[in-house]
This record gives structure tokens, C-alpha cells and sequence, in this order.
């Protein structure tokens, strides 16, 4: 008789302990419900307020200026990008971030990156950045760095693996309240390989066109020997919002 009140309760001990635990999964997943819910509700607000802030200047014949690409640049008054790695290690692959650099405070810099990697298209695609996205600058003036091959202006130029097409470069000031700005400064460019493996098997070029024609540097050389910066020639006059003030050529060779 013992034997069977115990094996009764025992029974009953393990039904209540199943209701327990049953009762317990269903609130685990319930709060987990909740918790994907919420995160989808955020994911669309940041998505919709963040489109809305997107601001679109300029001709877009790829549709470009909804990629948001933000996260590869950061937010200081450099205007450029971050520290962008990359993980080249075939021949020809790599990228090469410039920097139009002034050292007065009182002016914004900003940089360009071109890069050639497999996949990338010649003529354009959603791997190019532009700069019509960029946020406004606290600076009265700023200097900025861009190449357009299609008409658009571009803080990341991405080019297919194997190409040797020159890019050209334009270098410009840009006034918040759109009327010209008197600067003197000294102005310089400052370069960079992504890594340290970019570009095996070519030979990379910049040399000066505009105003005036310029010495043709070897970037690699100048990355090695000269702490990647080339001196320009100072900005001493009152520039016009928009005007460009110099121009260069990129060429990529096989070695």
C-alpha cells in the first residue's frame, strides 16, 4: 500500500514539474517574441528617419544616393573615411585613401578612396560612395577631395580587379554659405595604402595637370620614403564655393 501512495505521488511530482517547465519555455519564448519584435520596429524607424535625412545633390544615373554607406566612414570633420581595412592579398587588388590636408584648424579636410578588387564595376555600381550624402561640416570652409567619372561626385571610387583606367582627381574649397572664402594655408596630400599588400603587380602614379603641369610621384615610393605626404602648392587667395583649385591624374600600370 506504502508502496503505491508513493509511486501515486511520484507521478503527480513529475506532472506538476513538466507543467512547470512547460510554463517556463512558454514564457522564455514569448519574451523572446517580444524582444525580435521590438528590434524590427526600431530596424524600420532607423531605416525610414535615416533615408529621410539622405541628402541627394546632383545628377544620380545609378540611383546611387540611397545606398547608405555611412558606416564606413566616420563622422569628425575630416569628411572621409575611417580606418577602412580591407584583406587584399591578390595581385593588382588594393585600395589607396588621399587626404586633402590643411593644417589650420580653422578649415575641414577630407579624403578619397579609390579601390580595385574583384566584382567592381568601370563604369559605377553600389560599391562607389558619394558625397552628396556627406552631413553638413562646422567649418566656414573646407577643402575637398573627389574623383566623377560619371558625372557624380565620389568619396569612394571602386574599380574592377584588373583595371588600368586613369582617375582623375579634382580637388576643391567648399564654403558653407556658398560665397567665396579668402584662405591661406599650407596644403598638402597625405597618402595611404588600406594594406600593406595593395596594389601587388602595379605600378601607381599621381601626377598634377591643373593648374599648372606637376612632378609625377610613384605612390609607393612616396608611401615609403616620404611618409606618404606631397607638399602642394599653398593656398593664398579667395576661392569661389565649388572651385576647383587643382587636378591630378591616378594611373595604375602593370609592373
Amino acid at each position: 500500500m506504502k508502496k503505491e501512495i508513493f509511486k501515486s505521488r511520484l507521478k503527480k511530482g513529475k506532472k506538476r514539474q513538466r507543467r512547470v517547465m512547460s510554463s517556463k519555455l512558454i514564457i522564455i519564448l514569448a519574451i523572446l517574441m517580444v524582444l525580435s519584435l521590438g528590434g524590427a520596429i526600431y530596424s524600420n524607424y532607423y531605416l525610414i528617419k535615416n533615408i529621410g535625412n539622405m541628402r541627394v545633390s546632383g545628377p544620380d544615373p545609378f540611383g546611387l544616393n540611397m545606398v547608405d554607406n555611412s558606416k564606413k566612414f566616420d563622422s569628425s570633420p575630416d569628411h572621409g573615411v575611417s580606418n577602412v581595412q580591407t584583406t587584399e592579398n591578390e595581385v593588382g587588388m588594393g585600395g589607396l585613401k588621399i587626404k586633402n590636408d590643411v593644417p589650420t584648424p580653422e578649415y575641414g579636410k577630407s579624403s578619397l578612396v579609390v579601390r580595385h578588387q574583384d566584382g567592381y564595376l568601370e563604369a559605377g555600381d553600389s560599391e562607389d560612395i558619394l558625397w552628396a550624402n556627406v552631413p553638413g561640416s562646422p567649418y566656414a570652409a573646407w577643402l575637398m577631395i573627389y574623383s566623377d567619372p560619371y558625372g557624380v561626385e565620389l568619396r569612394m571610387d571602386s574599380r574592377p580587379l584588373a583595371s588600368l583606367t586613369d582617375i582623375e582627381i579634382k580637388l576643391a574649397v567648399i564654403t558653407n554659405d556658398g560665397n567665396p572664402e579668402a584662405i591661406e594655408s599650407n596644403n598638402s596630400l597625405v597618402l595611404r595604402f588600406l594594406d600593406e599588400k595593395s596594389f601587388v603587380g602595379k605600378t601607381v602614379t599621381l601626377r598634377q595637370f591643373y593648374p599648372t603641369a606637376g612632378q609625377a610621384y610613384n605612390v609607393k615610393d612616396v608611401i615609403s620614403y616620404n611618409d606618404g605626404v606631397i607638399e602642394l602648392e599653398p593656398l593664398n587667395g579667395t576661392y569661389a564655393d565649388e572651385g576647383v583649385y587643382a587636378k591630378f591624374w591616378l594611373s595604375f600600370d602593370e609592373e
